[in-house]
């Protein structure tokens, strides 16, 4: 591969990045509205779902952008969160404590 080709790739990765280290607040603010309505909310069982699918996809995309801390926090809430998507009734008032402390922690992280 020729100097010009890696340049233009760096390039595009570096874009990459760019766009999902704007997008990442945005993500996490998302996850909070969800925890909030899991919380709060009606649809229980459905925000919870909802929350654990954006957990895990920003655990597995944030390290690759370059946010190693935003990954492992979300990978944090991730485990704490997943024995309530089998039974919501464990989506108590000492998960919704430790799960805010981690949430606090992600948006910590990308301030």
């Amino acid at each position: 591969m020729d100097d010009d080709k890696r340049i233009e790739i760096r390039q595009k990765l570096q874009a990459i990045h760019e766009e999902y280290a704007k997008a990442l607040p945005g993500k996490i603010q998302e996850i909070e509205s969800v925890f909030n309505s899991a919380v709060h909310g009606d649809g229980k069982h459905e925000a919870i779902t909802i929350l654990h699918r954006l957990l895990h996809t920003i655990a597995g995309s944030a390290g690759t952008h370059g946010f190693p801390e935003s990954s492992k926090a979300a990978r944090e809430m991730e485990i704490i969160l997943k024995p309530a998507l089998d039974d919501e009734q464990l989506f108590d008032n000492e998960m919704t404590i430790e799960l805010r402390k981690s949430l606090d922690g992600l948006r910590d992280f990308n301030q």
